[in-house]
C-alpha cells in the first residue's frame, strides 16, 4: 500500500514537490520545451497523439506499466493528481522514468 501526504511518515524533498507542482499545472520540459526551440507542438512517440500531461498520465499505453505499479488513478487527471496523493504522482514520474523531463 503506497502512502498518501498526509502520513507523517512521508517526507518528499522540495525537488520532488516542484515536479508534482509542475506536473499539476501542466507546465513540464517535456511538453513546453518546443515554445523556447520554436517547434511544432510534440507528439507521442508511441501513439503519435499530442504530448499532454493528461496523455501521459491517463492514455498512452507505454506508461500502463507504471500507472499500474504506482496504483495512480486513472479516472480522470484531477483524481489521478488529486492533493492527498503526492507520494502516487511521484512514484509514477519514478517508475516511467521521467523525472528529467518534468
Amino acid at each position: 500500500m503506497l502512502l498518501s501526504m498526509a502520513d507523517p511518515l512521508i517526507k518528499l524533498t522540495r525537488h520532488e514537490k516542484i515536479m508534482i507542482t509542475r506536473v499539476r499545472i501542466e507546465h513540464t520540459k517535456l511538453i513546453h520545451s518546443h515554445l523556447m526551440r520554436k517547434e511544432l507542438k510534440p507528439r507521442c512517440e508511441t501513439c503519435l497523439n499530442e504530448l499532454s500531461v493528461k496523455h501521459i498520465f491517463l492514455e498512452c499505453p507505454n506508461y500502463q506499466n507504471a500507472r499500474t505499479k504506482s496504483n495512480l488513478n486513472t479516472r480522470s487527471l484531477k483524481e489521478a493528481l488529486n492533493y492527498g496523493d503526492e507520494k502516487r504522482i511521484f512514484d509514477f514520474i519514478k517508475i516511467a522514468d521521467l523525472a528529467s523531463n518534468i
